[in-house]
């Protein structure tokens, strides 16, 4: 009809363009009304008045419809839309995911053992060649001095924790490769600080772990063909989770090893261990307290501790879990460099 006045003009201004989601039936309702009323006539005015008070019914039908559950309509679109785009995020995830991700805990007060690691060492360009992405983990900057456990609302941080956050933030503008973590930085927090790393990495979707300390490297092609290695039992029907590292302990070769619970469990101690996804699912997600909940039967040896977390799974999921001691693969060691005459076994 005749745009008159500005009322009728107001009056056609379609609702889905303005409204929210559930005013789409309404929207549709009115868009067919209007479609059919300004057609040219095919028959007789009659037919095509009949036609149009057939559409006028339906479209009372959907506003009712609408109407009376707009909440479940509205809901079954955001559910429907929410589950295609975790399926997209997973395709996504799969696409970029790396095989191996390299988790390095560093402290916040080592700039310049990260710059050894970095420039001199050069560990973090051969990471790169192989593929291997790495951040090195840090928490926020703790004095010794700071008491954790004090009532201190509206306290500051100290002066040299504000500039050591500050460092921190200005070394990684330039180097892109810290990922904080939101924990004070103290031997303490370790435990929290290994379930963080496991966490972020198994959020990246890679398919293995490494956990690597600041003052170590190693050869990135001996850990690809050790993980090929483990890939080729496994299709051969061999253990599918890998819990992979350099120095091997049984976890009872001293009593300082031993749990609250005076239990001992195989782990990987030293410079580096390697764990598989499906591993730390268990660790993060499926056994999410028993692992935060360590005080009840573990220690402050983060080292021991992921050996524990490791047995807990294998106990309570009944996988089977490939431990293989590595050999031949560092190239530093606690800052220095390896050769025959102080490392004969890697020899």
């Amino acid at each position: 009809r005749p745009n008159s006045n500005a009322e009728t003009e107001t009056e056609l201004s379609p609702p889905c363009l303005v409204g929210p989601i559930n005013a789409m039936y309404r929207c549709r309702a009115l868009w067919v009304t209007l479609a059919l009323a300004l057609r040219p006539a095919a028959g007789s005015r009659d037919s095509c008045d009949g036609d149009v008070s057939q559409m006028l019914q339906k479209r009372d039908q959907w506003t009712e419809s609408a109407e009376e559950q707009p909440s479940q309509m509205v809901l079954s679109q955001v559910s429907a839309w929410e589950g295609k785009k975790r399926k997209m995020q997973k395709f996504k995830a799969h696409l970029t995911a790396p095989r191996i991700f390299a988790a390095i805990p560093s402290n916040p007060i080592y700039a310049k053992r990260r710059m050894r690691w970095r420039k001199e060492w050069r560990c973090g360009e051969q990471l790169n060649a192989a593929g291997i992405p790495y951040k090195f983990i840090v928490g926020w900057p703790v004095d010794k001095d700071t008491n954790l456990t004090e009532y201190r609302q509206g306290d500051w941080a100290t002066d040299s924790e504000a500039q050591n956050a500050e460092l921190l933030r200005k070394e990684n503008l330039k180097y892109k490769d810290l990922h904080f973590v939101n924990l004070p930085d103290t031997y303490l927090s370790l435990q929290a600080k290994t379930f963080a790393l496991l966490d972020y990495g198994y959020s990246l979707g890679a398919q293995y772990v490494m956990k690597m300390d600041d003052d170590t490297c190693i050869k990135s092609h001996k850990l690809l063909e050790y993980l090929d290695k483990h890939e080729a039992e496994k299709r051969q029907g061999g253990p599918t989770a890998l819990y992979a590292g350099y120095s091997k302990f049984a976890g009872t070769e001293n009593e300082a090893m031993l749990g609250r619970d005076q239990k001992g469990h195989t782990y990987f101690s030293g410079p580096f261990y390697v764990l598989s996804k499906d591993l730390i699912r268990h660790i993060v997600q499926d056994d999410e307290m028993n692992t935060v909940l360590w005080a009840r039967y573990g220690t402050f040896d983060e080292d021991a501790e992921t050996g524990r977390w490791v047995a807990f799974a294998e106990d309570h999921h009944k996988i089977r879990v490939n431990k293989m001691k590595l050999k031949h693969i560092l190239i530093w060691k606690n800052g220095k460099k390896l050769d025959e005459a102080n490392n004969p076994m890697e020899f």
